[in-house]
């Protein structure tokens, strides 16, 4: 389909701005963008990536793409300059805490401030899996998961900061060695384009889990606050601690 949404022209119109710091939009988002097939006759549409409407499937605050210097796969996320999930997503990647293995909160690999609109801005995060796509394959892999997201909950409780909505699509992982010949990482959104993303067993992967979305998460300042604007308490007793002293 060679007429693009509203919602893909928004990136479309974004599309300099991330070249510019780095990173690549599919080519259907690039504004001088020729169908493949159109250029080439020998290709099937039904075949090729950029004949699907993005739309399908993405929401407007959210796109894939590549960082250009080494290919790997990112994510864009829209949110307010000014929002807490800024933030604390930012707070949580920043040097000395990205270094703790504790810490299993999606690292924000960079933030851009929209030109048009600099009360907006996106985060750039690696591209992460759904916990369970592919499938655990064995007990020891699920409790490797378990274990790695527990202490990661440990970790945002000990900076006083609640996740609160650490529920399945909150949760994500991480395996490059998983994935040795991934072409693409949606490529399963697409029946008729060639799967390219075979994986090895995720028992045998080095796979670190993470937590995604802060939108809904708060930060209290002191123990005896966390409780004071809602009617129940979102920290497991015991992990949270003062660091207002």
């Amino acid at each position: 389909m060679s007429t693009r949404s509203t919602t893909e022209m928004h990136w479309v119109g974004r599309y300099t701005l991330f070249k510019s710091r780095g990173y690549a939009l599919r080519p259907r988002l690039d504004p001088d963008w020729v169908p493949s097939w159109v250029a080439d006759p020998c290709i099937n549409p039904a075949y090729a990536e950029d004949y699907y409407p993005i739309r399908m499937w993405r929401q407007l605050h959210v796109m894939d793409g590549r960082r250009i210097s080494d290919g790997k796969h990112i994510m864009f996320k829209k949110v307010k300059t000014s929002s807490s999930e800024l933030e604390i997503a930012t707070y949580f990647s920043s040097e000395s805490l990205r270094k703790d293995p504790s810490n299993h909160c999606v690292p924000i690999l960079d933030v851009i401030v929209d030109e048009e609109n600099p009360s907006w801005c996106y985060m750039v995060m690696p591209f992460l899996r759904h916990i369970d796509k592919p499938e655990f394959d064995t007990i020891g892999s699920i409790l490797d998961a378990v274990g790695q997201l527990l202490q990661g909950l440990v970790f945002m409780h000990s900076h006083n900061i609640a996740h609160r909505d650490d529920m399945y699509d909150s949760l994500r992982f991480e395996a490059p060695t998983m994935f040795p010949n991934s072409s693409h990482p949606f490529s399963d959104k697409y029946p008729r384009v060639p799967r390219t993303d075979r994986w090895s067993r995720r028992s045998k992967a080095d796979v670190t889990y993470h937590f995604i979305d802060f939108s809904t998460s708060i930060r209290v300042p002191q123990v005896s606050k966390r409780s004071e604007s809602i009617p129940h308490d979102p920290f497991k007793e015991g992990i949270i601690v003062d660091v207002s002293q």
